[in-house]
């Protein structure tokens, strides 16, 4: 027996979730928009020794896999190993986990190659995001921007560093800086220059409109989520937390409406309910871990949750249309 309803619900859909996948999408957009590229000829992958290669290829594969613990060990060990001179091993904050970067010559190509360490250590700063590290990921950022302050890579990291550290207002120019770069590599029509740029245009937007909701700024961060979206009106996340900020905003016919054409959802009362048992069923069986707002996924149980939310409140105004309609009908008998 079913017994799951939206009051027992434990998690109910609350805060705006941050974006975050990752760094290749970034550093393809950096090349679109004329950034330095990181795999251009003579600071390509291809010119690491045979063993430095290797050492690359298992933090990129760990990396790639989700183990995270692993990826940052293996990226720790290469770019500390990368640093080497004739004089030894170069200084290594062991406190944090963050290799010194100071000017150095030697035979590992990362003396020389600034922009494929910064795309290693950016890595590495993606690692102790999905840790839980934000500080040590800050830090990195900062030792790149103070380098390359036009990093798109590097802004992107610092502003989710930030509102992981619970720094909004920090975090906001960050991000109205690394729009601005974005916005300004579009074509004469208005377009993209590539679908990367467009992407990580879409999702500055999408994780300034949660900096401008931790802010109280409702309307500015509809804004952000309305461009996010004209951008790409299938992006989840941003369709997620428009949404919940219609909802915030007791716009509840509003929110079910959008939440349900983009979940394509039929407004019939027996489709609403046949729908809103299969999300109470994908609860039930699924686990119901709660997460900050700003680990940069959405999961299934949080759609299955907002389905619930959204569709008890449609269901329950049409059963109040529908009595009101009876009533009219016993009335005019």
């Amino acid at each position: 027996m079913l017994l799951l309803c939206l009051k027992n619900l434990k998690h109910l859909p609350k805060d705006l979730l941050w974006a975050r996948d990752g760094l290749q999408g970034v550093e393809k957009a950096a090349r679109c928009v004329g950034h330095a590229n990181p795999v251009d000829s003579g600071t390509s992958v291809d010119s690491l020794s045979p063993s430095e290669y290797l050492r690359y290829r298992l933090g990129k594969s760990a990396l790639l896999q989700g183990h995270f613990v692993e990826a940052s060990k293996s990226l720790q060990t290469f770019l500390r190993d990368g640093d080497r001179d004739d004089g030894g091993p170069t200084q290594l904050d062991q406190s944090r986990g963050i290799p010194a970067s100071s000017q150095r010559t030697g035979s590992s190509c990362l003396h020389s190659n600034f922009h494929l360490r910064s795309l290693l250590e950016l890595e590495l700063a993606f690692c102790y995001l999905q840790l839980g590290k934000a500080d040590m990921a800050l830090k990195i950022c900062d030792q790149i921007l103070s380098k390359d302050p036009s990093s798109p890579g590097a802004l992107k990291m610092k502003a989710d560093s930030l509102v992981c550290l619970e720094r909004a207002d920090d975090a906001l120019p960050v991000l109205d800086k690394l729009i601005l770069m974005l916005s300004n590599s579009m074509g004469p029509d208005g377009s993209p220059v590539c679908l990367e740029v467009k992407e990580e245009l879409a999702e500055a937007h999408n994780n300034r409109s949660l900096v401008l909701n931790c802010m109280k700024c409702a309307d500015a961060a509809q804004v952000s989520l309305e461009k996010c979206l004209e951008l790409f009106p299938q992006h989840q996340i941003a369709a997620y937390n428009y949404t919940l900020l219609l909802w915030q905003q007791k716009r509840e016919m509003d929110a079910s409406t959008y939440w349900m054409k983009h979940r394509r959802i039929d407004k019939s009362y027996d489709e609403c309910k046949r729908h809103r048992t299969q999300a109470l069923i994908a609860l039930d069986g699924g686990s119901h871990v709660s997460e900050s707002h700003v680990v940069g996924r959405l999961r299934d149980g949080q759609v299955h949750e907002l389905d619930v939310l959204i569709l008890d409140w449609w269901i329950a105004e049409m059963e109040v249309l529908q009595s009101a309609a009876f009533l009219e009908t016993l009335e005019s008998q």
